[in-house]
């Protein structure tokens, strides 16, 4: 989980000019499905609750 979340801290920095539906389309939601699908076996509601969470805080920071 650390590192999906670094992931989406690196895609997420200030500085970066990109529209935010541009960002999540183009760079955040690849990051999410292949994480989703590599744990969509476990019960991870929880993580995946963490990871919007995380997701949300960054996007509403950098743009």
């Amino acid at each position: 989980m650390k590192t999906v979340k670094r992931k989406i801290r690196e895609v997420t920095q200030k500085g970066q000019h990109w529209d935010l539906p541009v960002l999540i389309r183009m760079k955040i939601n690849p990051i999410l499905k292949g994480w989703g699908n590599y744990f969509r076996i476990c019960n991870s509601r929880m993580h995946f609750m963490s990871i919007e969470t995380t997701r949300h805080r960054h996007c509403a920071s950098c743009c």
